[in-house]
């Protein structure tokens, strides 16, 4: 899941074309948008979504994603 995907997400819940975060409401809508994504996910997108997160647990963040 990326953040992209999630302020899509956002904006279809809030009704407009699109949401970043300095879009009005959009802090309240990211729970919802987070669970709805999780939701149309498949068994595999989980495992893998699962597996990234076991990973920057073991290795951390790349340099990459730190500097975001």
């Amino acid at each position: 899941m990326r953040k992209d995907e999630v302020f899509v997400e956002i904006a279809r819940l809030l009704g407009i074309k699109s949401a970043d975060t300095t879009t009005p409401k959009w802090f309240n809508k990211r729970m919802e948008a987070l669970g709805n994504i999780l939701q149309s996910m498949t068994e595999e997108e989980k495992a893998e979504l699962d597996e990234e997160g076991a990973r920057i647990t073991r290795e951390g963040y790349s340099d990459e994603q730190k500097r975001k």
